[in-house]
């Protein structure tokens, strides 16, 4: 498909999703590996991944709300470039709090840039045969590794 047939918002939307899942692809294992660096326990290893995912669950309605006023793909933008940020934030993190804090603004950032939330809020039509598409590939993909 050229790009020139591409609606305006799906152009930013599949960037965005690349570097997002490369970049969480890397990202998580790092943040686990650089914790074991810095000599944390299991339950700091468990506080750390728990920390990345508390503050987009409790900013999600906010993050909606702000979509809503700021329109996809601004926020798309500023998400990916949150994201960067973060990842380099991580790689210098010297301590388990600074760790902590870094892996909860890496998981705020992608929930800025989440594909999900931007595709679904356009294909209003669609939207509860992708949720059930995607609980279903979550579902899969946890059942099979």
């Amino acid at each position: 498909m050229s790009s020139d047939k591409l609606l305006p918002w799906a152009k930013p939307l599949l960037i965005s999703s690349t570097l997002t899942q490369a970049t969480i692809y890397v990202l998580r294992p790092m943040i686990t590996y650089r914790a074991l660096e810095l000599d944390a326990n299991a339950a700091q290893i468990g506080l750390i991944a728990s920390v990345y995912a508390l503050f987009p669950v409790l900013l999600a309605l906010q993050f909606g709300k702000w979509v809503g006023r700021m329109g996809e793909a601004k926020f798309i933008i500023y998400g990916t470039l949150a994201m960067l940020v973060t990842s380099a934030g991580l790689m210098v993190a010297n301590s388990i709090l600074w760790l902590s804090i870094a892996a909860a603004c890496a998981g705020t950032a992608h929930l800025a840039c989440n594909p999900w939330l931007h595709f679904v809020h356009r294909a209003r039509a669609m939207t509860d045969t992708l949720v059930s598409i995607h609980s279903v590939h979550q579902l899969v993909t946890c059942l099979v590794q």
